[in-house]
């Protein structure tokens, strides 16, 4: 097949993951952008890019690009995706598609006959991908999932350990993610959310602490801990089923042998990255499209407007 030639739509820490995916997938890369020239023809250097540039339109309306990793602050990707699908070009987008319901909503309307595609990349780890198949063939039947997911956020910086130029979101961004793989584990319909925040942060008026109780029209549960006060960073799923329990340490089975992270996740993101290629390619496979995870952007409206509506917000 022909590989489609891909632009970036910024150049921080998880687009290097983008990069080394798609480069070890066989794509060009053909372009970057980002609002600091500099940093952008760095990155350009460091990932054999083609050029770089500081206009998103060099990006989605360039004849030489064919499909966009947004990769961007969290706040810009729906602007962006919506520009990208104008300009005709397949979307990657990393969570989230956007900061409201609507924006999201807004995205899957526009993407028409492209792939848009939303990086659930948790769905990618070998352990989660693995249970959702037996889920799906009998072979599973989840009751409940517990999930505890925290990292330090207190300060405004990124895994890198660089100071970002944007505010991350404990409810859009994490939580998001959290709420996919529970969906994608209960493999049932969301009926009753229920969310409680801890004090908003005086510099960013958003939670650092978010508690979260989801009920299934069957019953089943999912109950979701997740903390930008961790001074440790701490990833734990435990899934309840009518025959055994299975335990997720670090995206992997617990107990497992010790591997690097860094690993997991790029192996992710390349697996991420091959299922965009197949759905640009002959729309074979299933891929998280914006439309098939609005149920998920469903929930975290209805957790955004709770913590709004108790005051945990500013």
């Amino acid at each position: 097949m022909t590989l489609p030639r891909i632009g970036f739509l910024g150049h921080g820490a998880i687009a290097v993951e983008h990069a080394r995916a798609f480069r070890r997938a066989g794509c060009t890369l053909a372009a970057v952008m980002g609002p600091d020239a500099e940093a952008a023809g760095k990155f350009a250097e460091e990932h054999a890019v083609g050029r770089a540039t500081d206009s998103v339109a060099g990006i989605v309306d360039a004849e030489d690009v064919d499909a966009v990793v947004i990769a961007s602050p969290s706040g810009e990707h729906a602007r962006q995706a919506l520009a990208a699908l104008s300009g005709g070009k397949h979307v990657l987008c990393e969570v989230p598609i956007g900061l409201s319901l609507a924006e999201v909503t807004a995205a899957a309307e526009a993407a028409g006959d492209l792939i848009a595609m939303a990086c659930h990349t948790q769905r990618h780890f070998p352990v989660v991908s693995e249970l959702r198949a037996r889920v799906v063939a009998g072979d599973f039947e989840p009751f409940s999932i517990s999930t505890t997911s925290a990292i330090y956020r207190r300060s405004n910086v990124g895994w890198t350990g660089e100071r970002r130029t944007w505010v991350d979101d404990i409810v859009w961004h994490h939580t998001t993610h959290a709420v996919d793989t529970s969906l994608r584990l209960l493999d049932d319909t969301i009926e009753s959310v229920r969310a409680l925040a801890g004090p908003a942060d005086p510099e960013t008026g958003r939670p650092l602490d978010l508690a979260v109780g989801l009920r299934t029209r069957t019953g089943r549960l999912a109950t979701i801990a997740m903390s930008y006060n961790a001074m440790r960073p701490v990833s734990e799923v435990s899934v309840f089923g009518r025959s055994e329990t299975v335990r997720i340490s670090g995206w992997q089975p617990s107990p497992a042998a010790a591997s690097d992270p860094n690993d997991l996740l790029g192996d992710a993101v390349f697996a991420q990255a091959q299922t965009f290629l197949r759905a640009i390619a002959d729309r074979s496979g299933s891929w998280p499209s914006f439309s098939d995870v609005l149920p998920t952007y469903r929930v975290i409206q209805q957790i955004d407007d709770q913590i709004r509506q108790e005051g945990f917000t500013a």
